[in-house]
């Protein structure tokens, strides 16, 4: 199999050496306009600048790894060239070309997964199971936190300079930290309506949102706060989902789900991600894009999910821009995905 890396930032990095892990065997072939300047690039075969120099190898399966305002398009040419593309997430960074995007899909019959690696966390499996399960009840409200110091994130590089602070390449907090919008409607189901706040707190001069709070109806019932920042110090992400029955709760830090019910009325650790390697999760999605294309069928559904995402970061935008509750137009999966 012959597998494009598109885009050698950090992300892009991680996906060629662990495509190599994933598939020894296969000849990779590395997209970066910067060519053999980028560090990291062992595992490659070989490195091209453009996308029409790449597809000139007859590549197998892409990964789109490039910042989200280039998604779409190139997602666009890969499927009309018959390519099956797993794209980092968000899927873009508005709805414009979405729609197109989807059809495309369905009409050449190529697998387009996006890459919400949450999914694959073992924990966030868990409370989605539990919920699943009715183990505490009927769902009445959650509650959803990331939060990370931007400089922290890559201090290897200035970080205004960084995709995360630049508006034009899709940056900002609420669709750098998106996780927690697609794991919520895959555990609760879609969000019908929010109320969102957009806000630059930090003294970084940067052009985009380094916080986001928002209110968000589900379809379901529940009502649910999700908080994302680019501010905290000491990184945290966590969640917290109150039923009629119980309490579940997961805390990223302290690497644990635990739960309470009101019939013992006491809490128990269901589960401990101590020693979890990070990485884990990505080699997992490869490992679900690599058998998706060879089934042609994608468990996951991730697709629908981004895209009802995208949905809901639309609606926050109008909502903060308005400073009224906004409807999520048009939702694209009707129910949380198998």
């Amino acid at each position: 199999m012959k597998v494009l890396v598109a885009g050698l930032g950090s992300i892009g990095r991680r996906h060629l050496a662990n495509v190599r892990r994933v598939m020894p065997k296969a000849e990779i072939v590395a997209l970066s306009s910067r060519g053999r300047t980028v560090s990291g690039l062992d595992d490659a075969d070989c490195v091209v600048t453009s996308l029409a120099e790449a597809l000139n190898y007859g590549v197998d399966a892409a990964i789109v790894a490039t910042p989200a305002t280039m998604h779409v398009p190139m997602c666009i040419e890969l499927l009309h060239a018959g390519i099956d593309v797993l794209v980092e997430k968000p899927l873009s960074h508005t709805l414009d070309g979405v729609t197109e995007l989807t059809r495309l899909v369905a009409q050449t019959g190529r697998m387009l997964m996006v890459g919400y690696t949450l999914r694959f966390h073992p924990l966030v499996r868990l409370l989605r199971d539990e919920i699943a399960a009715g183990s505490i009840g009927r769902v009445l409200s959650a509650r959803f936190e990331i939060g990370q110091y931007l400089p922290d994130w890559r201090p290897q590089i200035d970080f205004r300079e960084s995709v995360t602070a630049r508006p034009e390449l899709g940056g900002g907090a609420l669709l750098e930290l998106s996780h927690e919008i697609d794991y919520a409607q895959w555990i609760l189901g879609p969000i019908a309506r929010v109320q969102g706040h957009l806000s630059r707190q930090a003294d970084w001069n940067l052009a985009v949102e380094d916080c986001v709070d928002l209110v968000a109806e589900f379809e379901r019932g529940p009502i649910g706060t999700i908080h994302l920042d680019l501010l905290q110090r000491i990184a945290q992400r966590s969640c917290k989902l109150i039923g009629t029955d119980g309490t579940l709760e997961w805390d990223q830090q302290a690497q644990s789900v635990r739960r309470f019910l009101a019939a013992t009325k006491s809490w128990e650790v269901l589960a401990s991600s101590a020693g979890l390697d990070r990485n884990q999760m990505y080699l997992d999605e490869l490992h679900h894009f690599f058998a998706s294309i060879a089934t042609r069928r994608e468990s996951l559904n991730t697709l629908a999910g981004a895209v009802d995402t995208l949905r809901v970061i639309d609606a926050v935008r109008r909502s903060a821009a308005s400073g009224s509750r906004c409807n999520v137009t048009n939702n694209s999966s009707g129910k949380a995905a198998a």
